[in-house]
Order: structure tokens, then sequence, then C-alpha cells
């Protein structure tokens, strides 16, 4: 595990802005205990700072995240996943973000005001954040008008969120086309949940997004100030910044 984060973040070194360094090591039950993963079989919880250091050997210059989904929903594993910080923090360990995945349903994504709790549970902990693998399925098929409108509520909400939090470096969406998407290999009757079809349709969510960013950058949007008071500088960074993370483990 150390040879192969070492040559991979080495190959690598000054090109990525971030390495997603461990990824969903918690599962989702309400104990909130560690995935049943090789790396926790072989080596248990340590392979954790382990592989940080290691990240952190090869090159100290780049930005380390760890990632996972259901962190805005599911409680016990958001806090398992603080306590995770927490020890890499005490030993002294290099880590820089949380990565929250965003993969969410039409419908039961939470407000724009929970998903900003969210980000702030691990801002508070000193570390930038970004939703790096943001999709938004419905859980029926078609959708309806209303559906599409309340999916681009949805994104706009996410969106929103990162906007409300200056610790927040960026959204990346998985896949932009339903036609390379996971959702429908895993859920068979849901789906549709990219900012485009698989005929590259370009779906009314698309447009929340921009009509949001534009009205930031105008100083016209309706949330909080910190939102209203980016520049667009900042919104430079907050659409490309997380593009150049990739993961490790």
């Amino acid at each position: 595990m150390q040879a192969h984060i070492a040559n991979v973040v080495t190959h690598f070194k000054g090109i990525c802005y971030a390495w997603h360094v461990v990824n969903e090591a918690v599962n989702d039950l309400r104990s909130a205990d560690y995935r049943d993963t090789v790396f926790f079989r072989t080596i248990g919880p340590a392979y954790i700072p382990l592989a940080f250091s290691a990240a952190a050997a090869a090159d100290k210059d780049v930005k380390f995240y760890y990632t996972d989904y259901g962190l805005e929903i599911l409680a016990e594993k958001a806090n398992a996943v603080v306590k995770i910080v927490q020890d890499l923090q005490a030993r002294g360990i290099k880590i820089d973000g949380v990565g929250l995945q965003g993969h969410n349903v039409v419908g039961a994504t939470p407000s724009r005001s929970s998903l900003v709790s969210s980000l702030r549970k691990y801002t508070a902990l000193g570390l930038e954040v970004a939703w790096t693998e943001v999709e938004i399925r419905h859980s029926k098929l078609p959708p309806s008008d209303f559906d599409l409108k309340q999916q681009s509520d949805d994104y706009a909400a996410l969106v929103g969120s990162c906007l409300d939090v200056k610790e927040c470096v960026g959204v990346t969406v998985w896949q932009f086309t339903d036609k390379y998407n996971w959702v429908p290999q895993s859920y068979k009757t849901e789906g549709d949940a990219c900012l485009w079809s698989s005929e590259y349709q370009r779906r009314p969510a698309y447009d929340a997004i921009i009509n949001l960013l534009r009205a930031t950058i105008n100083g016209t949007a309706s949330s909080s100030s910190a939102a209203a008071s980016l520049p667009g500088s900042t919104l430079t960074g907050f659409l490309g910044a997380a593009l150049s993370a990739w993961f490790l483990l």
C-alpha cells in the first residue's frame, strides 16, 4: 500500500491539486464502524494514518483529503469521519480536507442550510471541504415537470451550500451525462441523475446552477452574505479547483 501511494503521488507530483488519500472507510450502519476492505482486514484501522503519512512523504505540497458518501445524511457516519480527522491531527499527520461525495435523491436532498452545517462540521476542524461526486437521481422514471423542478432546486441547494462556506473549494459532478453514470446499473428503476441526459440534452438543473452562479457574481443572490460577497476570481477557483483531485485508495 505504501509503495503504491509513493509511486502514484511521485509520478503525478506537481500536477494534481489534491489527492483523495482514503475513500469510503466508514460503513453505513448506526455503529459507523470501519468498512470491510482489504486494507482494514490486512492492516486494521492503522491503514488510514499509514496512507496519509505515505502520501505526505511523497509530496508535502499537495492537498490530502478523506472522502465519503452520506456525510450530509448519516449523522453517525459523519461523526466517525470527524474522529478519523481528529486522530490524524493528534498524530501530527497532514490532512487538508474532507470530500463529501454528494450522491443524493430528488426530494430527499437536505436543505441548503443543512448542507452548510454538514460542511462546517469539518471546516471547524481547520479543513477545507468540497463536493466531489455530485449527482441527484430521480427515485422514479420518467420524471414529471414537478420532479425536474425539484431536482433543479436540490442541485442549486447543494451548489449554494458550497458558496455559503468560504472553505468550500469546489463542486465536481459524477459524470456530466447519464450515458456513463453508475446509477442505472445499481438502481434499475431510478436515474436521470446528471445535468445532461444520455442523449446529451441539458436538464433544467444545469440552468438552475448557472443562474445561481450568475446571481452570485452579480451580487443579487438571495442567500447568505458569504455567497453574495464572493468575487469573480473566487468563483473561478470554485468551479475548477476540485477537478484536479484524484483517488489513491
